[in-house]
């Protein structure tokens, strides 16, 4: 009766686990392991794709910070309606091409006096804090110079505390943050200087605006909707390329 290579691994129900039988199993299906292995190398070897770092390392992951400037949109007009803060940003995208790409993410100005502040009344801080989360394209126009051009859009929200209580009609003092978001749109210069096979590193200059809905509270708002959220700022970002 003939015998095929799969017998080995058969059982018979009256035939005691020896270890001398253990180990013959374990060398047997050692055996079929290796030929499976050298059967399928020829196959894998007709369809070797040899890396290419500007093709095939398309992900990535981008953060930074840097320092900017926002107007203040408020009806109080005793308040400075330039201010000074910080940016934080981070996004994960993709790049279909060495000169195009996209990438979703937020990005936050949060006023410079508010960074280390916790002064305002019931911790409400910090009390002038922008966010957006948009999606970004990057495209670069010219081939040989590393300048890209970015534009995005999502949404964006506007956190503001008034550093003097607010007086309601009952004649009661109390301090309330105001949250507004509404549609927002970002837009950047951008110069890549190649640190590492996938690591850049982008300074920038970047302006970002924001639509400020109207507020629905009992008390008077103190944000002025008819203007808008505007931040510009200067910040540098790592490019992690995977």
């Amino acid at each position: 009766m003939p015998c095929f290579l799969t017998d080995v691994n058969s059982i018979d129900p009256d035939q005691p686990l020896t270890p001398t039988f253990q180990i013959h199993r374990i060398l047997s299906r050692t055996v079929i392991i290796f030929f499976l292995l050298f059967a399928v190398k020829p196959v894998m070897a007709q369809n070797t794709v040899y890396f290419n770092p500007e093709k095939d390392a398309s992900f990535f992951f981008k953060a930074g910070f840097g320092y900017g400037i926002a107007n203040n949109p408020v009806y109080d007009q005793s308040e400075n309606k330039i201010r000074g803060g910080v940016t934080l940003n981070a996004s994960l995208g993709y790049r279909f091409h060495e000169r195009f790409s996209i990438a979703f993410g937020p990005s936050f100005w949060i006023e410079g006096k508010d960074v280390m502040d916790n002064s305002a009344s019931n911790n409400e801080v910090p009390s002038n804090k922008r966010t957006l989360v948009t999606l970004d394209g990057y495209y670069q126009p010219f081939q040989k110079l590393p300048l890209q051009i970015k534009l995005g859009a999502g949404i964006g929200s506007m956190v503001y505390t008034p550093s003097q209580k607010v007086v309601t009609s009952d004649n009661n003092g109390i301090s309330k943050t105001e949250i507004t978001n509404g549609f927002a749109a970002a837009a950047g210069l951008i110069y890549r200087i190649r640190v590492a096979q996938k690591l850049d590193l982008y300074p920038s200059l970047n302006f970002n605006y924001g639509k400020l809905e109207p507020q629905k509270i009992p008390y008077s708002s103190l944000i002025n909707h008819h203007q808008a959220s505007i931040v510009a700022d200067l910040r540098i970002s790592a490019f992690i390329f995977f």
